[in-house]
């Protein structure tokens, strides 16, 4: 007659290496992307040295470098599901400026993912020290850099987005599922903030009627798309109201000549 023990300890055991496999695979996920996105970045590559030479012509203070590179990643691409657009892995910003060409965009096109290369590339670039973060209880990746008075995080999740759970609370729940913690605070919007105003935009057209700051340099950030019919405003820059800013955005994508990123690079 068989030991009934030896299949009840079977069972323990399945039981205890489902649990393990649970708790264990989202930090290898998080662990994967992280290592993903910085491989992907290319500090040296000609077109994110173009832009971290405006940033550094702008201010040489590491805190507004770090506020003008969230500006940048924001604005020098179009959002899309990286998997759509590139299939398995992460790109290289070579990658998405092929893919870029190949489809004849204005600007390359990713998620969160792409978003943290192109941030990672620029503060490399800059000489700022800087992590990836994927959280994988939000679903989302981000960068975390660190400047004299402390940590900061850019295209991150504003914490006061998370719902009903409190700080400890959530870090708990990052901690069990993988996450690199929550969101910190991000670099002051003031600065970036006064750079945006000076691009003056007219609230009808979206066209830019008194560029103080400098069109070149404000398109190489991504703020503004150049076209022989006029400058328009771009990313977050305010446009007009949001039910204009649809037409407002194709317009002047249809006057577009040359691409956004690269700045000047044919169509």
């Amino acid at each position: 007659m068989s030991d009934p023990v030896v299949p009840r300890r079977s069972r323990k055991a399945l039981v205890v290496a489902i649990t393990l496999l649970l708790f264990i695979s989202p930090w290898i996920f998080t662990w994967s992307v992280r290592r993903e996105i910085r491989r992907a970045c290319e500090p040296n590559n000609p077109a994110i040295q173009v832009v971290a030479a405006v940033i550094r012509r702008k201010s040489t203070n590491p805190l507004q470098e770090v506020a003008l590179i969230q500006v940048a990643a924001d604005g020098l691409l179009d959002y899309d599901l990286s998997s759509r657009v590139y299939g398995e892995g992460v790109p290289t910003v070579s990658q998405m400026l092929a893919r870029r060409r190949s489809a004849h965009w204005l600007f390359p096109h990713g998620d969160c993912k792409e978003h943290a290369v192109i941030a990672g590339s620029l503060l490399a670039a800059l000489g700022i020290s800087w992590e990836p973060v994927v959280s994988f209880t939000l679903r989302h990746a981000w960068v975390r850099v660190r400047v004299p008075g402390g940590e900061w995080d850019i295209m991150a999740i504003p914490p006061q987005t998370l719902g009903w759970l409190s700080p400890t609370q959530f870090r708990l729940l990052s901690i069990l599922a993988g996450g690199s913690g929550i969101p910190l605070r991000t670099p002051s919007t003031r600065f970036t903030e006064k750079i945006v105003d000076r691009l003056v935009v007219d609230s009808i057209t979206g066209r830019v009627a008194a560029p103080e700051w400098g069109l070149h340099d404000a398109a190489a950030l991504g703020l503004v798309i150049e076209t022989p019919q006029g400058v328009y405003g771009h990313a977050s820059v305010n446009l007009a109201s949001s039910d204009q800013r649809p037409s407002i955005e194709r317009e002047a994508r249809s006057h577009a000549r040359t691409a956004g990123f690269p700045l000047g690079e044919p169509l």
